[in-house]
């Protein structure tokens, strides 16, 4: 009897033990599971990330994202392995899946929370939803510092000396047209503390000494511009664009108006368009080249009149050949207009030539128009062309960039 006791006793425990065993075992095949199911939580997104970021590379994506504004990065070449590993990270972020939503949406956030744009570098947020360029000089035009220094204001007037004493050589009359930036006409949205903190500015710089000490023949715009803006807010009317960097057609046709007038005092039979000649169009939205750096989508947009020209003849002529848009960045063209007495132009240009170029060819028998980020002289293309006038029109922030190259031929 004891005995029997004693075994069935002895037998608890046995039977606990083993049954928690059988639990311990659920437990961890539980724990397993989970943590296998955790993992591919994580792990299920970023094969598909990965999968989509193999298939981009094998896609013909041209660019980045609106944000940088740039082509992507091709494939390495193999032929040096030492730089093949950076070459091949930025091939590979380039074409990261949904690499422009998520550079968007982070984009998004940093603009509301902080009220800055994703590329502070590029564009910079003023009043009332304007916005303004602040690279390549801008900066150094709105702040008005630093000034040029008197070395750098006669190395800039030196380079439109030497064009004019060259094409003066080749019976070649020669303009130089200075644009304002857009923040120079419109400085009035830009924040406090980018307030000017010089009276005078580099364009007040080069002006003022290419009257006393030079011969060079120019136009400064800016005073065009700032009268023309009072006339054009009675009309409801802006010259530039609020969301891109340049003038809109109005402010182009402006300006077109302001560079006639000088050349007619020596082509007399310059054609000018007349108000007549000219339809302000119904109202448009426009998105410009500023959206971009932003980041994301921003819901602000340009209401304006675009301006066209009525029956307009000019045509693009085949020699050079004309590029698949016209006003493609660094892309040279030519128009003609059938007038046997109107004369010749050869267009030395930046991107504010794009909206002047329409009405400029309503001018010219032939215009030829060079695109180049440094403004070079291309003397060779010049002495093919003959024309009666070289045109440079350039940007007022172009002058806190470098000295425009000139051939050796030409610098005295």
């Amino acid at each position: 009897m004891g005995t029997r006791y004693r075994t069935l006793i002895s037998s608890f425990p046995k039977a606990k033990t083993e049954t928690a065993i059988s639990q311990d075992r659920h437990v961890d095949v539980l724990a397993t599971t989970e943590n296998i199911s955790t993992a591919l939580l994580f792990l299920l997104p970023l094969l598909a990330l990965a999968i989509i970021s193999i298939a981009n590379c094998f896609t013909g994506i041209s660019t980045v994202s609106p944000l940088e504004q740039r082509s992507t990065t091709p494939f390495p070449s193999t032929s040096d392995i030492s730089s093949y590993p950076s070459a091949f990270t930025s091939f590979y972020t380039d074409h990261f899946a949904y690499r422009s939503e998520i550079i968007s949406d982070l984009s998004f956030l940093r603009f509301f929370a902080f009220q800055l744009p994703a590329r502070p570098d590029k564009v910079l947020v003023g009043k009332s939803d304007w916005l303004y360029f602040f690279d390549g000089g801008d900066i150094e035009t709105v702040r008005h510092f630093p000034l040029l220094t008197e070395p750098e204001i006669r190395n800039w007037a030196k380079c439109l000396q030497d064009r004019t004493d060259w094409l003066n050589k080749h019976n070649i009359k020669f303009l130089f047209v200075l644009a304002p930036s857009k923040c120079t006409i419109y400085p009035e949205f830009i924040p406090e503390k980018y307030n000017a903190l010089n009276k005078t500015s580099r364009a007040d710089q080069l002006c003022q000494y290419l009257k006393a000490y030079t011969n060079v023949n120019f136009i400064d715009l800016r005073k065009t511009m700032s009268e023309n803006k009072k006339i054009a807010e009675v009309n409801e009317q802006l010259l530039y664009f609020k969301t891109d960097s340049h003038w809109n057609e109005y402010g182009a046709c402006l300006a077109y108006g302001a560079i006639t007038d000088s050349l007619n005092k020596v082509f007399p039979n310059l054609q000018r368009l007349e108000a007549k000649d000219i339809n302000l169009e119904k109202e448009a939205n426009y998105h410009g080249d500023l959206i971009g750096p932003m980041g994301f989508e921003l819901h602000i947009e340009d209401h304006y009149r675009p301006v066209s020209l009525k029956g307009a003849n000019w045509s693009l002529s085949n020699d050079p050949a004309p590029p698949e848009k016209v006003g493609k960045q660094f892309a040279d063209f030519a128009t003609t207009y059938p007038d046997a007495k109107l004369p010749t132009a050869f267009v030395i240009r930046d991107s504010f030539t794009t909206a002047l170029q329409p009405f400029l060819s309503h001018s010219f028998r032939r215009a030829y128009f060079h695109w180049r980020g440094n403004f070079d002289f291309p003397i060779e293309t010049i002495e093919k062309e003959k024309p009666d006038i070289v045109i440079m029109e350039m940007v007022e922030r172009q002058l806190a960039r470098s000295v425009p190259p000139n051939p050796p031929e030409i610098s005295n």
